[in-house]
Parts: C-alpha cells; structure tokens; sequence
C-alpha cells in the first residue's frame, strides 16, 4: 500500500496543479456582462391593438389573474402589459397551462360555466395553430413595421368550449398589441452600474428593432452592433462565431440560441448573466446576478 502512494502522489499534485492552474486562468478571463432587456422594463404600454381590442383586453385581464408564477418570458410580458381592463370581480378557474414553445403559450380556464382556451405569443407561432384569423398579410406588415420602430408584437387567438369539443373547433386570432417598453430609471442604473467598464452585450428573446430602442435607452452614447439570432442560425459555425465576437446586441433567441452563444463566450470571457428569466437561470452556463 505505501507503495502505490508512493506512485499516486507525483499524480495527485500534478492534478491539483492543472486545478490551479486553470483556476488562475479563469481568473485573468475578462468579464462579459450579459444582459436580459426585460429586465429594465417597467411596463409595456399598449400604442395601437390590430383587431378586436375589447375582446382582446378582457381575455388579457383574465389570464393575468390565472398566470402561473414560471416567470418565462411570455409571462413576464403579460404582466407588464399596460393598460389592461380589469377582469370581473369572481375568479377564473386554470384547467390548463401549456408552454408550445418560448413564443407560445396556452392558457385553458373556465369562467362561468364556459370553457375558454387562450394562445398568446408571437404571430408566426399562434398563426399556426389559428384559423379565421383574417388578412394575416397585414399582421406580418404591422409586426415588421413595429420593430422596424422600437415596438414588440404579440397575438392573442381564442377558442371558446375547448374542453367539450377538443379538436373540432379552431381557434381564432381576435387581434394583435403593438406595445412599447417603458424602462424603470432604478433598474437602469443598476445595470449602468454593474457593468462598470466591462464589455456588455444584450442577449435578448425579444426583437431585434425593440432591443436596440432598449439598449439605446440605457446607454445613449454606445455605438451597437446587433445581429438576429434568426438570420445566423443557418450559417456555418465558423461564420455564427465571428458574428457573436463582434456583437453587443444579440436578439431574437430561443434558449438553444442563448446556451451556444453563452458557450462560445465561455472560451475567452467570465460571463455574467443579469436577468430573471427562469430558463437562463437554470441552462445557461454562466454566473447569474439578481439586481
């Protein structure tokens, strides 16, 4: 036995060697701050509904009130969306909460003996599983035109009796917000603050037009380079990566998206991740500061 300490000890410093050493490494690594832009968001207010916007709001306030506490993105929009009417003074029961996706999210519950089942999210996702939603040509040119101008989108599409007719009715788009971000000045500062001197990108779910207006916000004098995780997605790795060394704006993501980018920077950065998103939190590999 002591001799195989004998053996084993040459190898045990030399682990603990390398363990130093790329402790030491880690430590020379130069931060990357990482930041969710809902995070600054004080409210999103409602500029314009495309639709039935009675219909809309009322369906709204009622989700608000049944909204699980996942804090997905999705649900982080649906409680910072301002003005909603308020819903009407007895509660509705949740029967069902599904998330299709991070861009798509179903809220089954029932209200006075009806059963009502709601898709809220982004239109290319809803529109899929909508039907009567009238001239969807025009609700792509809105969604355009509203990031093109700083603002986000979403649809909400409806289905009445859901419970007793499962799969035989359709649902049915009532309309579409166009919102824009209003910042909490507090929260502004604190990211101001945390990101000192550090390199900073924003690495955004929402849309490219609205992320830029947000990023824009808070620090007016940066020049952006942004990019669409959508338009990289399709190109060869080595093309992705330079796109993700020169960006600071990095928007339209899924959580794939954000992990790789995450990964990548992992090589040469420490990055550090300011949001509340309960998905990054938990999958993306990176420290993660609650301000």
């Amino acid at each position: 036995m002591p001799i195989v300490l004998f053996w084993l000890t040459p190898v045990f410093l030399l682990i603990v060697v390398i363990l130093l050493f790329l402790q030491e490494k880690q430590k020379d690594k130069p931060k990357l701050i990482l930041i969710d832009p809902l995070l600054a968001v004080e409210s999103l207010q409602i500029a314009r509904v495309v639709g039935d916007e009675k219909s809309l709001n009322q369906e709204l306030a009622m989700i608000r009130r049944i909204l699980p506490n996942n804090q997905t993105h999705l649900e982080q929009v649906i409680r910072l969306l301002n003005p909603v009417v308020p819903s009407r003074n007895s509660k509705p029961t949740l029967l069902k909460h599904a998330q299709h996706s991070e861009f798509l999210a179903e809220y089954r519950y029932e209200y006075a003996g009806r059963v009502t089942s709601i898709l809220f999210g982004r239109l290319d996702e809803v529109s899929e599983a909508a039907q009567d939603y009238g001239n969807l040509e025009q609700l792509r040119t809105h969604q355009e035109r509203a990031d093109h101008d700083g603002f986000a989108s979403f649809v909400l599409a409806r289905r009445v009796d859901a419970k007793l007719i499962e799969g035989r009715q359709t649902y049915r788009i009532l309309g579409q917000l166009i919102v824009e971000p209003e910042l909490n000045s507090s929260r502004v500062s604190k990211i101001r603050s945390a990101v000192g001197g550090s390199k900073y990108v924003f690495l955004s779910w929402l849309g490219l037009g609205v992320s830029t207006k947000i990023a824009e916000t808070i620090f007016p004098a940066a020049q952006f380079i942004s990019a669409s995780a959508i338009a990289t997605r399709q190109l060869q790795p080595k093309n992705r990566e330079a796109i993700l060394e020169r960006a600071t704006i990095y928007a339209n993501t899924t959580l794939n998206d954000r992990y790789e980018a995450v990964q990548f920077w992992r090589h040469k950065t420490e990055p550090i991740f300011l949001g509340t998103n309960a998905d990054d939190r938990d999958h993306l590999p990176c420290h993660h500061v609650a301000l």
